[in-house]
């Protein structure tokens, strides 16, 4: 049985949890700034 979800557009609030999964990719561009993702489209 699968589980439904839903998506949504990112808002400046899912930050922190943005930076934290970001380090879990394992690249080595630094993390981007919180200004920064907020422009991320």
């Amino acid at each position: 049985m699968s589980t439904p979800f839903t998506v949504r557009p990112a808002t400046l609030a899912d930050h922190p949890i943005f930076a934290r999964l970001f380090l879990e990719l394992g690249v080595h561009d630094p993390t981007p700034t919180a200004d920064d993702f907020a422009t991320i489209r």
